[in-house]
């Protein structure tokens, strides 16, 4: 089945409270990928919620060797600072990274990545602080070809992307 034909869905789980900052509270979260428990951190700004919610980034990250990996500590500062621009941001692991499910593999393992994303991106657009319609991407270095995927198998899912250094 292409990934274009086939559907994605998940629910975010809150997991634990990771670190609060006077700007956002971080959270570890997880979400089912194609029954693989995957998870993510998730920086949710402090202050009354937006009408329609926050908008969201959601941080595809570059390559790290997946045993050096942290869901807490890896893109620290660039998911930090969306957070503290008024972004609800969610960093997902990828499989195979840090405690997340399933292996981690060379280049064909991105279309992986990029299917666990898109489980991802059917859960945001169910968090009750989260704007559906303003879901934004950021992707660097491999996490640009992810994010790059996920906008080809679903071009509505996000609003915008910025890819820095894309490995494509």
């Amino acid at each position: 089945v292409s990934l274009k034909n086939r559907s994605y869905s998940s629910q975010i789980v809150t997991e634990q409270t990771v670190r609060q900052t006077s700007g956002f509270t971080s959270y570890i979260v997880s979400f089912d990928s194609d029954g693989l428990k995957e998870y993510a951190l998730m920086n949710v700004p402090r202050g009354r919620v937006p009408a329609g919610g926050w908008p969201v980034v959601v941080v595809n990250h570059g390559y790290i060797d997946p045993e050096v990996y942290s869901t807490r500590n890896s893109y620290i500062n660039t998911s930090a600072y969306f957070a503290d621009a008024g972004f609800l941001v969610i960093k997902p692991d990828y499989r195979g990274h840090d405690q997340s499910a399933g292996e981690a593999g060379g280049l064909i393992s991105r279309i992986s990545y990029a299917i666990d994303v898109l489980n991802l991106l059917s859960a945001v657009k169910d968090l009750p602080s989260a704007d559906p319609d303003r879901i934004y991407m950021y992707g660097h270095s491999m996490g640009g070809d992810v994010a790059l995927r996920v906008i080809e198998v679903c071009p509505d899912c996000v609003h915008a992307a910025s890819l820095w250094a894309p490995a494509v």
